[in-house]
């Protein structure tokens, strides 16, 4: 990749990566990091701080609205510290000064991810949306009852493929 123009950071994200590369990408991807960030703010105004003035960034996560299940094992991971909706996304790349251009819920690949397209714009305050967060909450607590059948489900799967009684 490198030959044929395309670079790659490898640094310590909390750290001055971001001082040298001022205005330098055209385009940045971050498929499925941004969850595991600490502070994923700072991390996307530094993104912002690299992008060059027609930059994009393409940046998915895990679709809080649309969990994988079962919930326990499949996506309340210990390394996802973030947990982003369509709209808590759109509304965390404001803060940090970027411009959505699109943003959806899943495609053909995952159904279970929000993708957004961005560029560099003004920085956007803080919204709070308190429906969407009893939204979630209900959605949450209603697929967790079924978290015991899905991992008996599973369990039993693995135990009739090692059977080799099935594929």
């Amino acid at each position: 990749m490198l030959s044929n123009g395309f670079g790659y950071v490898g640094a310590d994200v909390y750290g001055p990566w971001d001082d040298q590369l001022k205005d330098s990408y055209g385009l940045v991807i971050m498929r499925h990091v941004l969850e595991h960030f600490h502070e994923p703010l700072e991390v996307l105004r530094k993104v912002r701080s690299v992008l060059r003035d027609d930059g994009l960034l393409y940046v998915a996560v895990p679709d809080a609205m649309h969990p994988t299940k079962p919930l326990r094992s499949h996506f309340f991971r210990v390394v996802h510290i973030n947990y982003f909706t369509q709209r808590s996304l759109a509304a965390m790349l404001g803060m940090a000064g970027l411009e959505v251009l699109h943003i959806a819920e899943g495609d053909d690949l995952s159904k279970n991810e929000v993708f957004a397209v961005c560029r560099k714009g003004p920085e956007v305050p803080f919204q709070s949306d308190a429906t969407e967060a009893d939204r979630q909450l209900a959605l949450y607590r209603h697929a967790g009852r079924f978290d015991t059948w899905y991992e008996l489900k599973s369990w039993g799967i693995s135990i009739l493929r090692r059977l080799r009684l099935i594929n």
